[in-house]
């Protein structure tokens, strides 16, 4: 099953996705221990994801200001929203050094 971010990422592809949908809490120790460092440590919980948009939100993306965005919005996801494609978006994209056509297109925006 495919579930998307608001920016267009394929959460259903991140380890963390994967890790809480499996309940591995070993995978989701070595992802905190992983991308925390000792200034911003990652618990377990903090790891646990079930996609940006929902309840349960990796901590690193719960404070997103594309995520949160959408949810102002009240969308599922950028493409929904009618100020397609946003400065917001578009920086973020820039910043994740993802391919902006491969989002647009996750989001059904060509």
């Amino acid at each position: 099953m495919l579930t998307l971010g608001a920016c267009g990422l394929k959460c259903s592809e991140c380890n963390a996705f994967k890790a809480t949908q499996a309940n591995d809490t070993e995978k989701l120790a070595e992802l905190a221990k992983s991308w925390g460092s000792p200034e911003n440590p990652y618990t377990v919980e903090d790891m646990r994801c079930n996609g940006c948009m929902s309840d349960v939100t990796y901590k690193g993306c719960a404070s997103c200001g594309v995520r949160n965005s959408a949810l102002e919005h009240s969308v599922s996801h950028c493409g929904e929203c009618s100020e397609f494609a946003c400065d917001k978006l578009t920086s973020q994209w820039a910043n994740m050094s993802v391919k902006p056509e491969a989002m647009r297109a996750n989001l059904g925006k060509p």
